[in-house]
């Protein structure tokens, strides 16, 4: 699609973020994660389940985003795609969870699909955002 090559960069950043928020929020949510919820059923989760949150790793992912967006920012220029990052990397993050407790631990999809997919659903977010403005 050569008519997006101008979002590119753009596109490529909010991937980072997602994936980086999903290993920074899953590592360090489990190092320092004091109470562990089921993303859809908000219950008392066991942590390192597929679709198990802890506010804390959440924080962290968050942080895990603005990381990449502030990197993006220093090349690219200061601007509000700083804040489509941050955005599109939780949302990857929140997919990914998502996605880990409806359908990964369900065995319908593996793990590799669930990364893929969050960092598609970050790309996809971007991108739409950064059409409409």
């Amino acid at each position: 699609m050569p008519e997006l090559h101008l979002h590119a960069p753009l596109i490529i950043a909010a991937c980072f973020a997602s994936a980086t928020a999903d290993t920074v929020s899953s590592e360090l949510g489990n190092v320092y994660g004091r109470r562990f919820y089921h993303i859809l059923s908000f219950r008392k989760g066991v942590k390192g389940a597929n679709g198990v949150i802890s506010i804390e790793g959440t924080l962290a992912g968050c942080i895990g985003s603005l990381v990449i967006a502030l990197l993006y920012s220093f090349w690219q220029g200061w601007n509000t795609d700083l804040l489509l990052i941050v955005g599109a990397g939780i949302v990857g993050n929140l997919i990914d969870s998502i996605l880990g407790a409806a359908l990964e631990n369900k065995r319908y999809i593996s793990n590799n699909a669930v990364n893929f997919l969050n960092t598609i659903a970050a790309a996809i977010f971007v991108l739409i955002l950064n059409l409409l403005r």
